[in-house]
């Protein structure tokens, strides 16, 4: 029983709560969205998701800092404004309109690089609240 209990705990804690578009239409958090965007047969876009959850301390950062989505786009329903020739694809919302926050990243990206372009783009989301 106890082996269950820290098995169910790990995964909880090394795993993405990825979610829809929908469900982030319908219910707004209260952090900026990472917005993860795959189609099928594409090799990269698992690749990358795969390395992304297998790397504790990225994960621990993202579940942090974002309300994590993914979208197939070959299956789900997708905005126009996130849909992608290049996949995989990055995109970050702001939390309340949903309105990009940063130009996309594309492609297989290293994870410190993209670790790199996140902890900026929060700087940038700071910012903007500081603003407004």
């Amino acid at each position: 029983m106890k082996f269950l209990l820290i098995f169910i705990i790990s995964v909880n804690l090394f795993s993405l709560d990825w979610i829809s578009y929908k469900e982030i239409y319908d219910n707004r958090p209260n952090k900026p969205i990472f917005v993860f965007v795959s189609k099928d047969n594409c090799k990269y876009c698992s690749i990358e998701r795969d390395r992304m959850v297998k790397n504790k301390k990225f994960l621990s950062f993202l579940k942090k800092n974002f309300q994590t989505v993914y979208i197939n786009q070959s299956k789900d329903f997708i905005p126009v404004y996130l849909m992608s020739s290049m996949t995989p694809a990055f995109y970050i919302l702001e939390s309340n309109q949903l309105k990009l926050l940063v130009q996309p990243a594309y492609g297989a990206i290293p994870l410190n690089e993209m670790r790199d372009w996140l902890e900026k783009v929060l700087n940038i989301n700071e910012i903007n609240k500081r603003r407004y």
